[in-house]
């Protein structure tokens, strides 16, 4: 095809795009036999590209309607984490009211010197043996001093630093108290803790002088209670020990299995008990972070 054949083809082209234009932008006037076959020819496409142009409108509008929507539900699952987090946060801190003042009563109602501590520390290894308190001797903690709940009994100080204790568990096996059975007021030792922290308790003249004979006096019942005997200067008279879950005689004398009134696996706050402090002692403490 020669360039001037080409050039005419182009021309005549570009009339027809011309007409088309035309004819479909005016509406003010009859259209031609032509015109009329014209659209009726290009109707059925101009349709057809709607179509399409609209599915592809819909489409990109369902899209960002889709990622509005997630966008939303991810805020509103911040938010539920958000006042989850909020509500866990006062549980624990009526949680934490409930055992202050629990303790609180117990300090109010004890005519003992008592001076509420933190534990700060447990070793994983040994979760029933030992707690770290945050008190040490700037605040006048020494070694020997009993450690206590409102529940009861927890052990003593071993150990001190300037401002941290380590005291040493009642369900530790190497721990040894002096009690009383409080119904029948037989003296006994109690010990020996095992791996899930129930004590033995036995009675004392049986322990020393193997009076394997006497075990027939004993009466004890499920259900009586231990307290601390007082004997020697390391524990006061009447803290709680535990309870008596069960009573096993045998040809060597009578043994209790005993259920603590701590629960040592869940301590978060508890007391030192100064009993037997002396005013110089007391004068030294620093009461300042009480």
């Amino acid at each position: 095809m020669s360039r001037q054949l080409q050039r005419l083809l182009y021309i005549a082209l570009g009339l027809l795009v011309f007409i088309v234009i035309y004819s479909t932008s005016t509406t003010n006037r009859e259209f031609s036999i032509v015109e009329k076959a014209w659209r009726d020819l290009i109707s059925p496409v101009q349709r057809g590209l709607s179509a399409v142009g609209n599915g592809i409108v819909g489409t990109f509008k369902y899209v960002g309607d889709i990622k509005n929507a997630a966008s939303e539900l991810q805020k509103l699952r911040t938010e539920q984490a958000k006042m989850e987090f909020e509500l866990a946060r006062l549980r624990e801190i009526e949680e934490e009211n409930i055992r202050l003042k629990e303790l609180l009563g117990f300090k109010g109602n004890s005519e003992l010197d008592l001076v509420p501590a933190r534990v700060v520390g447990r070793d994983p290894r040994a979760w029933l043996k030992t707690i770290v308190l945050d008190k040490g001797e700037k605040q006048g903690v020494e070694i020997g001093l009993p450690i206590v709940t409102y529940s009861g009994l927890v052990g003593q100080v071993t150990s001190v630093t300037s401002y941290t204790s380590q005291v040493s568990l009642l369900v530790d096996p190497k721990t040894a108290v002096g009690g009383i059975v409080q119904r029948t007021r037989d003296f006994v030792i109690v010990d020996n803790a095992d791996a899930k922290g129930f004590l033995r308790v036995t009675p004392l003249y049986q322990k020393e002088n193997e009076n394997y004979g006497t075990s027939s006096l004993i009466e004890w019942q499920e259900g009586d209670v231990v307290i601390t005997s007082g004997v020697g200067s390391m524990y006061p008279k009447g803290l709680m020990i535990g309870t008596i879950t069960s009573v096993t005689p045998s040809v060597e004398g009578i043994v209790g299995n005993l259920t603590p009134s701590v629960d040592f696996r869940r301590l978060e706050e508890v007391f030192i008990l100064y009993h037997s402090r002396t005013d110089e002692m007391e004068e030294g403490r620093d009461t300042s972070q009480e």
